[in-house]
């Protein structure tokens, strides 16, 4: 799925490379790169790692943890294409991922992980400045490093990182400022091998240079003024994102760096490897998935969430005292609540019971029950109830009076020895004592 590829300044030329470039062809040509697959969405490798299987399904290279990685491997187009050593990445290519890393909400931090010597200058800074505005929108941190190569339109897109998180390995190579353009002539050798070269142009300036011929002065100084358009155009995107100016940059004159020198200079934020990195975007990660649990920024210090975490355990630790205060209050209330019901209940019954007893004692001086028939029925009512006590009543309250009314001041008649066997029967089925009875008939022998 990669094949080795030479980038050296003849070998450019043979494969027709033209027009300006971001790239250092130094560290091109003393490297072999390969060329990968992954940018042509037809073609993928055969085997994937889980990580690379998770990235690859939201649309870009890897997903470790919250971090997901967007890697950048040999040389960059302005278009990512297929040729025939293999697929070249591109600029499109490349943020199609890096805008798909920052839209996927598993992701809470991207990597851009870049091992090239640059590439095509045309569309560059153009990319990059679309980039940066995509993560400054996502509001997510984006971290870039040179695993091991980040040089020219490569530390360009290393520049997309925020401040603070542009990293490459002590012995790696980044910067080389600048563009450069890569011609030749060809004429005096076809000259010798007997070709007659003739060029009709319409116009002095058309196809200059055209490689078949040398250079004249005036081309010589259009392909600079671009070159230098170029550079300038790239050094101030470096100064927008490293500070100063670009003539700084332009300073340089164009060479890579070690990333000691480059740490050294203020071009980068430090010496990690890619690998580092990555483990230093997860736990940055996780850190400011703890700061918002406790309200806070996602960019807080440990001490900051160290000391909100322990406010928050005293005023969690506060909260379940008055929460247990909150609750012995509560079981007061109901217990208070439910004596002040159990009271009033007693209340309504006690109303009731002397309701029934004065409507019963009623009944025996009105002389409609007897007195033990009274007490019965009182006693009836505390053991059944006041609905079976006043069932009771009614099957013994007798339809009449069992003694006749006297006048007022007259003495009634209590003496029994007169009622006849018929009589005591009759008092017995009255529930009434022969006293009773003998009062309620008023004479002897009535009835």
């Amino acid at each position: 799925m990669r094949r080795a590829v030479s980038l050296s300044p003849r070998a450019l030329l043979a494969a027709g490379v033209s027009g300006v470039l971001a790239l250092d062809v130094g560290a091109a040509e003393g490297r072999v790169w390969s060329l990968d697959s992954h940018p042509s969405p037809d073609v993928k490798p055969v085997a994937l790692t889980a990580e690379e299987r998770a990235g690859r399904d939201m649309g870009y290279d890897a997903r470790i943890g919250p971090v997901a990685v967007v890697r950048v491997r040999g040389p960059i187009d302005q278009r990512a294409q297929a040729w025939m050593c293999g697929i070249t990445d591109g600029y499109d290519s490349i943020e199609r991922r890096f805008s798909a890393a920052l839209s996927d909400v598993d992701v809470r931090a991207v990597v851009l992980e870049i091992d090239s010597p640059g590439g095509d200058a045309m569309g560059m800074v153009a990319a990059v400045r679309r980039m940066r505005a995509a993560a400054e929108r996502a509001g997510k941190p984006v971290y870039s490093v040179a695993d091991e190569y980040a040089t020219s339109a490569a530390f360009a897109l290393m520049m997309v990182a925020d401040r603070g998180r542009m990293f490459v390995p002590p012995q790696g190579r980044t910067a080389s400022i600048g563009t450069v353009v890569i011609t030749t002539n060809e004429g005096p050798a076809l000259e010798k091998e007997g070709v007659e070269v003739r060029i009709f142009r319409s116009g002095k300036r058309k196809m200059r240079p055209s490689g078949v011929e040398s250079i004249d002065d005036a081309t010589a100084e259009e392909i600079q003024a671009r070159v230098d358009a170029l550079a300038e155009s790239f050094a101030t995107w470096v100064a927008v994102r490293r500070g100063g100016a670009a003539s700084d940059y332009l300073a340089l004159q164009g060479a890579s760096l070690s990333g000691e020198d480059a740490a050294r200079r203020g071009l980068v934020d430090g010496t990690l490897t890619a690998q580092e990195v990555i483990e230093m975007a997860g736990i940055e990660a996780y850190r400011a998935e703890m700061a918002e649990a406790v309200g806070l920024a996602p960019g807080a210090t440990d001490e900051q969430i160290k000391q909100k975490a322990a406010e928050y355990r005293s005023a969690a630790e506060q909260l379940t005292a008055v929460r247990g205060k909150l609750a012995a209050l509560e079981a007061e209330r109901i217990a208070e609540r439910a004596k002040s019901e159990a009271e009033e209940r007693a209340k309504v019954e006690a109303q009731k019971r002397a309701a029934f007893v004065s409507e019963v004692r009623e009944a025996c001086n009105a002389a409609f029950i007897s007195s033990e028939t009274e007490k019965a029925l009182v006693a009836h009512y505390d053991a059944h109830g006041e609905a079976s006590a006043r069932s009771a009543l009614g099957m013994a309250r007798s339809q009449k009076p069992l003694v006749k009314s006297e006048k007022v001041g007259a003495a009634p008649v209590v003496s029994s020895a007169g009622l006849t066997p018929a009589q005591r029967k009759r008092a017995a089925e009255l529930g009434a004592t022969e006293e009773e009875y003998a009062a309620s008939i008023g004479a002897k022998g009535g009835e």
